[in-house]
């Protein structure tokens, strides 16, 4: 699975999977949510990505932080949003 990287002053990153999201902040803590639909994650990049955050997620979805998950570095091609690749398709 991708990373997607934000543009936000605390949300660094995110993945998405069936139900699951998984928010990389800026502060290094890995968070996932469940229950949440593609249509409530691609929102993350559709409009201010902390107001959407803070109006469809925080609070509303069940989560978990996850404290042994490695998030790469992110690589960017072309100017193109940089992403975070996990290679050999672990989450």
């Amino acid at each position: 699975m991708t990373w997607k990287q934000l543009r936000s002053s605390n949300l660094h990153a995110y993945q998405h999977e069936g139900e699951t999201l998984r928010i990389h902040f800026k502060s290094g803590a890995v968070y996932e949510y469940s229950g949440v639909s593609a249509e409530e994650a691609a929102g993350l990049e559709n409009e201010s990505a902390g107001k959407h955050f803070a109006a469809v997620i925080r609070g509303r979805k069940p989560h978990t932080r996850l404290d042994d998950l490695e998030v790469p570095e992110p690589t960017q091609l072309d100017g193109e949003t940089p992403t975070y690749d996990t290679g050999s398709g672990q989450t």
